[in-house]
């Protein structure tokens, strides 16, 4: 299916320029990040409330040791926020403690709550302190101790001993962050009752053929046929048995496929994953720790995706722009936008992201200058022009071969390919012709409504992929063979 376009060939000469070495940029691998844990407000009596910054301050300084705090005036705001919102979501004067507190560690992007308390006894203090994973509710550590004669300066110190405890104490890793799914129980089929009675009776004949089959239905037929009979008390009794057995069945069988498809997610952690388990069980079991673990995937998705887009554009030699040396791909749209609207998926990550519209890749373009503190936009069609040819008058962008730059209708194979296969132009820049449709920002031919498109496709012929060509379609328009590819102006 390819659309018809009136395609007008423009020509334009460039003098030859030598294009500059390009050195690939290079990212250095993150250090494991500690575990997040948010320590909610301490709990102090009203006399120490003046202290209670410096206890809390004494928590930290033991736990972050081996984790990452959240703690202070942002936890407690943040708390105090979701604790009223949930709260006018209920009937209840309060929200269920335990679905405020996950709220809370997903807007941290934690797993783990600590919660301690300070509390005022004749003989001094009595500390405690517990941290809890409130998704799974396994308890991480729990102690107390006591403060016999202390003041309130001396409990400061006790606080920083109690919580550096918690450090050794679960210095160990217990899993590799996945979640045990857990067995579920099936129920067991009601035994079936007893036949007595005379066995030449027709009745009891009926009642013997209910009993061998044992099924709900046959109860129904026996009792509508004798609804006053001997075994209808018997009937009625194992009828709801079975009505009973067979709810539980479905329940028992969806809180398995429940489990099963978390565990999918957990293998699999990715953005894609933990979307389709929230897709399949907006309220399930683990809803609240696949939203969680959703909003980790992301932040790893970016922290290494949107840095790499900012290494792999290339600025233009004499010009105050650069072109993304590639076109954008499924792995840095997914980073983005957390979705992927491609139709080649199976091509994978690293082919060039298509099915988007221009008006799609403003959404994509404020999300993207919001994550990066970068300004990035399309191209202009004489932008991308002059950068097309890489500093040479060829027929395609870089070469007048097309097969050493392009992927078309003739050697596709009918699908996108992964970007930076054939052969650069002298500027750096990757399938500037074929693989996808770049758009640009210009209107076409002054109608905005419509939008330039430049450099051919996997699906034209090899006079499609040529340099000259242009084309304008509707800016709403999604189609498998359209994607783009990023440029910014230089500071």
């Amino acid at each position: 299916m390819r659309k018809e376009l009136a395609f007008v060939v423009t020509l334009l000469c460039l003098s030859a320029i030598t294009p500059p070495a390009y050195a690939a940029k290079t990212i250095k691998a993150a250090k494991p990040a500690k575990e997040t844990l948010v320590l909610m407000p301490l709990r102090v009596p009203d006399e120490d409330k003046s202290l209670q910054g410096s206890m809390e301050t004494a928590l930290v300084q033991g736990m972050q040791q081996k984790y990452e705090v959240f703690s202070g005036e942002q936890v407690a705001q943040k708390a105090k926020a979701i604790f009223l919102k949930e709260s006018r979501n209920t009937s209840k004067k309060e929200c269920d403690e335990t679905r405020c507190m996950q709220d809370i560690a997903i807007a941290f992007q934690a797993e783990l709550i600590a919660t301690a308390n300070v509390t005022k006894r004749p003989d001094g203090y009595f500390l405690a302190l517990s941290i809890q994973n409130i998704f799974d509710n396994k308890v991480v550590y729990s102690n107390s101790i006591p403060c016999q004669n202390c003041n309130a300066y001396q409990v400061v110190d006790k606080l920083k001993e109690l919580s550096g405890a918690s450090v050794q104490a679960s210095s160990t890793p217990t899993d590799n962050g996945i979640t045990p799914t857990r067995t579920i129980a099936l129920p067991t089929v009601p035994t079936a009752p007893r036949v007595t009675g005379n066995p030449n009776d027709a009745e009891t004949q009926v009642w013997a053929e209910v009993v061998a089959g044992n099924k709900i239905e046959d109860y129904k037929l026996y009792l509508d046929s004798y609804p006053q009979g001997k075994y209808a008390k018997q009937a009625i009794e194992q009828k709801q048995k079975l009505e009973a057995y067979a709810k539980a069945s479905a329940a028992a069988a969806a809180a398995q496929e429940n489990e099963q498809a978390w565990n999918t997610a957990q293998q699999s952690n990715s953005v894609a994953s933990y979307t389709q388990y929230l897709n399949q069980y907006p309220n399930g079991s683990y809803a609240a720790l696949a939203k969680l673990k959703k909003s980790k995937a992301v932040a790893a998705a970016e922290a290494v995706v949107i840095p790499g887009i900012a290494a792999n554009m290339v600025a233009i030699p004499g010009r105050n722009y650069e072109l993304g040396k590639y076109e954008v791909t499924q792995a840095e749209w997914k980073a983005v936008m957390g979705s992927n609207p491609s139709h080649f998926t199976a091509c994978g990550d690293t082919c060039p992201v298509e099915k988007v519209s221009w008006d799609d890749i403003q959404i994509f373009l404020q999300k993207l200058n919001a994550k990066s503190g970068r300004q990035y936009r399309l191209p202009s069609e004489a932008e991308w022009e002059y950068a097309c040819y890489g500093g040479s008058q060829t027929e395609y962008c870089g070469s007048n071969s097309v097969d050493a730059v392009a992927w078309y209708k003739d050697n596709s194979n009918s699908t996108t390919h992964p970007a930076g296969q054939k052969q650069a132009n002298g500027y750096g820049l990757y399938d500037m012709s074929g693989n996808v449709w770049e758009w640009q920002s210009d209107c076409w031919e002054g109608d905005c409504a419509k939008r330039v498109v430049r450099g051919g496709s996997w699906d034209v012929t090899a006079s499609g992929a040529r340099a000259a060509l242009r084309g304008g379609y509707g800016s709403a328009l999604r189609d498998y063979d359209f994607g783009f590819r990023l440029a910014r102006t230089l500071p």
